[in-house]
């Protein structure tokens, strides 16, 4: 018993001892016995859950980087849009100062006083 006893301690839960006899030490061997079932029986269900866990974690890991590249991407998508509505407005900025624009100002500068405005 002494022997199993240490095997079980160092986490072997499938050993038993042998019961020979009804006497207290034959009930001390069942009694070890129940108590290393119940050990190894607990230690399987933490071994289960934990292989549960580790699942959830891998899955919700996977998810996580999943909208880690969406996020990404968007945040991508909105510097470049936002690089061309600055390059939009430096071109409407420049448009606004070219001759043809200050040509088409002063004619519409001219028509209004033409027409009686000042």
């Amino acid at each position: 018993m002494t022997q199993t006893a240490g095997v079980i301690g160092g986490g072997d839960f499938s050993q038993r001892v042998v019961v020979s006899g009804s006497d207290e030490i034959g009930e001390l061997a069942k009694t070890f016995n129940h108590m290393a079932r119940s050990l190894e029986d607990r230690s399987q269900a933490l071994i289960d859950l934990n292989k549960r866990l580790e699942e959830k974690v891998r899955e919700r890991t996977s998810e996580l980087e999943q909208s880690n590249q969406q996020l990404q991407k968007a945040y991508e998508d909105l510097k470049e849009t936002q690089v061309q509505l600055v390059q939009s407005e430096k071109m409407a900025s420049l448009d606004s100062w070219s001759p043809a624009s200050r040509t088409r100002s002063r004619t519409r500068s001219t028509s209004f006083t033409e027409h009686g405005f000042p």
